[in-house]
């Protein structure tokens, strides 16, 4: 794993993704790698891409993707897979 550089914070209200949400959103990354397990949302926008890692209380995801909804940067919804390798 390369070392990489810590964002900042980002607050935001994590939901687990239900197996609907993972089908609906799977043609948007390669799903034969990556499965969506969690939907972060959040307030403003994040300086986060796909491909990076976030981590909470011991937790880390990697970031499949993130979308601003109506592109005004009031909120943004950032979708996550959970990974049990990665500490």
């Amino acid at each position: 794993m390369s070392d990489f550089k810590a964002k900042g914070e980002i607050s935001g209200i994590l939901a687990e993704a239900s197996t609907h949400e993972s089908d609906r959103m799977k043609h948007r990354w390669d799903q034969e790698q990556h499965s969506l397990t969690h939907t972060l949302v959040i307030r403003d926008s994040a300086n986060v891409k796909q491909g990076d890692y976030l981590t909470t209380a011991g937790r880390t995801f990697l970031v499949l993707l993130c979308e601003d909804p109506g592109n005004l940067g009031a909120t943004g919804l950032i979708y996550l897979e959970e990974r049990n390798d990665l500490k």
